[in-house]
């Protein structure tokens, strides 16, 4: 009798608890998501029609990447992009001539960015000093893509602040030739550039050997005397 009695028990006891662990389960899971969805929703409200070009969210949803347009690089959406802790991946395109709202102290405000590892700057021409100096203090980054936006050629020693830094990609810098490249060697764990329409020659090969981590480089520039054709230098750590 008893033990007829502890089997109905069991027969009826399990399945609750088995309901209330999952039930549990599933309410904190959509707890979370109300959460995240919370944290995401200025910055996702910011661009009225979000576009995968806009936006990158991971495998649970959150927030990783994002590329504001050029209208709304400003600095307060940059302070505002700081408040998504998730975020790895910006992207700040200016107009052709710069952009007049868009200072030093937006880029500071990336700082407070834990888990920011990429960034990419474009079509601003000449970069400030200062605001430059600014985007070479996250020194989180890895990945760093300048496409026509380049400081004066005496701030690029900054460069040498990014120490994590493993990939640069840097276009239409006629600022930046053969001893800014030799000044990156300091970058124990820079493996990859890319130069795209810069002023280093092939000299710049004489002091790839002392990057200790670098696997590829490649650069173009444009050489005059070739009919402004565009001449490639390569090299590769598999090639030697």
């Amino acid at each position: 009798m008893i033990k007829r009695f502890n089997s109905l028990l069991a027969f009826i006891v399990i399945p609750v608890l088995t309901y209330a662990v999952l039930s549990t389960a599933a309410d904190e899971i959509a707890s979370k998501e109300v959460a995240r969805t919370e944290r995401n929703a200025p910055i996702l409200r910011l661009i009225e029609s979000p576009s995968p070009n806009h936006f990158g969210f991971d495998q649970h949803g959150d927030l990783i990447r994002i590329a504001l347009p050029q209208k709304l690089n400003i600095d307060s959406n940059l302070a505002l992009i700081a408040t998504c802790p998730t975020v790895t991946d910006v992207t700040v395109w200016f107009t052709k001539r710069g952009n007049p709202f868009l200072s030093k102290s937006g880029f500071d405000c990336l700082r407070k960015l834990p888990r920011l590892e990429k960034l990419e700057i474009g079509c601003c021409e000449l970069i400030p000093g200062e605001m430059f100096a600014s985007m070479c203090e996250l020194t989180n980054l890895k990945v760093l893509s300048l496409n026509r936006a380049e400081p004066s050629v005496e701030d690029y020693v900054a460069l040498t602040n990014l120490v994590r830094l493993e990939e640069l990609s840097i276009a239409g810098a006629a600022h930046f030739g053969d001893p800014e490249f030799k000044r990156l060697n300091v970058l124990r764990h820079l493996r990859k550039i890319t130069l795209y329409s810069t002023s280093v020659s092939y000299r710049c090969l004489d002091a790839v050997s002392g990057f200790p981590s670098l696997t590829n480089f490649v650069a173009t520039r444009r050489r005059l005397e070739m009919g402004d054709k565009m001449e490639k230098i390569e090299w590769s750590k598999l090639d030697r």
